[in-house]
Formats: C-alpha cells, sequence, structure tokens
C-alpha cells in the first residue's frame, strides 16, 4: 500500500480557514495512525487503491475512518487520498485534484473523502453499471466485456446511459422526500416535521454531491470510464448483474 512506499512518521501541515474577513492558519501534526489504528483501516484502503469493490465495505470503512484524529487523517490525506485520487485521475476519471489540495478545509475534505470513496466503490458500479448491465440483459463476463468495446464504438450512448441514471437517481431521492412532506400533513403533532427537515438536507448535499460527479464524468473520456467499468467487471462481476 502506498503508505509503506514512503515511511514518514509525522510532519506539519497548515490548515486554512477563511471567515469572512481573514484567513486562519492553523499548523496541525500529521502523524502515522499506530498499529491498531492501521490494523483496523488499513485493509479498507488496500481494497480502495485496488478498487477491490467486492472485498469493501463503505460502512465498516466509514467507522473507522470517523474515528481518525485530525492528526491521523492529515497523514492519510497527504500519504494515501491524494497519491489514489491522482492515480483515479491519471487512470479513470479527471478528477481536479487542485481542488481538493487547497481550496477545502479539514471537515470539508473529510467530507469529500467519504463522497468520493462512496461514489467510487459503490454508487458507479453498484447503481450506475449495474443498471446498465440490466437494461442490457448480460449474463456473463463476456457478454459484459463486449458491451463496453460496443459502447467504445458507440460513446455517446453510454454517456447518454450514464446520465439518464443519475437523473432517475436525484428523481427518486426527491420524490422519497416530497412522500415524507405529503404524510407530515397527517402525522399527529407533525411527528414526520423533523425527519423531513433532516432528509431534506441530506437530500440537497447528496444530490448536489451527486451533480458534481456527473460533471466529472461528462469531463472524463469515455475510454477511461470503459477501463474503471472492466476493473468493476474483473472485480465483482458476480454481483453486478
Amino acid at each position: 500500500m502506498l503508505l509503506n512506499e514512503k515511511r514518514q512518521d509525522e510532519f506539519f501541515v497548515f490548515d486554512i480557514e477563511y471567515d469572512g474577513n481573514s484567513f486562519n492558519v492553523t499548523p496541525i501534526k500529521a502523524k502515522l495512525p499506530n498499529d491498531e489504528v492501521l490494523y483496523l483501516i488499513g485493509p479498507e484502503l488496500e481494497y480502495i487503491y485496488n478498487l477491490d469493490i467486492k472485498h469493501f465495505s463503505f460502512t465498516i470503512f466509514e467507522e473507522d475512518f470517523d474515528n481518525l484524529s485530525d492528526s491521523e487523517f492529515e497523514y492519510l490525506w497527504n500519504k494515501f487520498f491524494i497519491p489514489w485520487i491522482e492515480m483515479l485521475s491519471e487512470r479513470y476519471l479527471d478528477i481536479d485534484i487542485d481542488k481538493f489540495k487547497f481550496q477545502l478545509n479539514r471537515s470539508e475534505r473529510k467530507f469529500l473523502v467519504k463522497k468520493i470513496i462512496h461514489f467510487v466503490m459503490m454508487f458507479l458500479p453498484y447503481i450506475i453499471l449495474k443498471k446498465i448491465l440490466l437494461k442490457y440483459n448480460i449474463e456473463s463476463k463476456t457478454e459484459a466485456l463486449d458491451l463496453l468495446e460496443h459502447f467504445k464504438e458507440n460513446p455517446e450512448e453510454l454517456r447518454k446511459l450514464i446520465n439518464n441514471i443519475i437523473k432517475e437517481t436525484i428523481n427518486n431521492f426527491n420524490n422519497i422526500l416530497d412522500t415524507i412532506k405529503e404524510l407530515s400533513k397527517y402525522a399527529k403533532k407533525n411527528q414526520l416535521e423533523d425527519s423531513y427537515e433532516l432528509l431534506n438536507s441530506q437530500i440537497k448535499k447528496q444530490n448536489y454531491y451527486i451533480e458534481i460527479f456527473q460533471e466529472i464524468l461528462d469531463n472524463t473520456e469515455i475510454d477511461k470510464i470503459i477501463e474503471l467499468f472492466k476493473k468493476y467487471i474483473e472485480n465483482d462481476f458476480e454481483n453486478l448483474i
């Protein structure tokens, strides 16, 4: 794994936040997580770097990730997550890493890391690719790979499919929200109002990031997306059909 390539136990980074009037710069010691922490999160990082969607569990990763201290996160941000995103950008998805490096404070970066990982390891394979394979009644790995070759010759067909699935996903979220809003009118003592407001906030945030990722997909060459889909098929075809 990347953490073992150039081991450096600690270094200083600077967390920069803008309060509307001035920039607040806070030095943070980025420190290599101890062996116990690495034992817990290490396997999930391996799965993420290798795009091993079959063995990756977002629930397990999220729990261990949320337990990281600020210094541990800063270490992994610099030594693992940035190189991983750079690898993705080079091979599979055109992600502007500079936006993530310099334009976000730590809490925003932590949230964004989880969203990118969920998008790459869960949403793209098990929502988008799975629905595409279902639409074409794919039953074997050979058929799936042949379909990807077809998309190489017909890139706009694949782009249209991806965009339609993303729009459908956003609409589904909004429909759930509309249903809860309607039901809240009939609930005693407005019992659903708090749930609606919380869900409304979460769905708006979710849709915001889905739109960001759609923009990434729109700006990525079809051949790179196809290579990513091939990786998913190689790693977990059985759960994609």
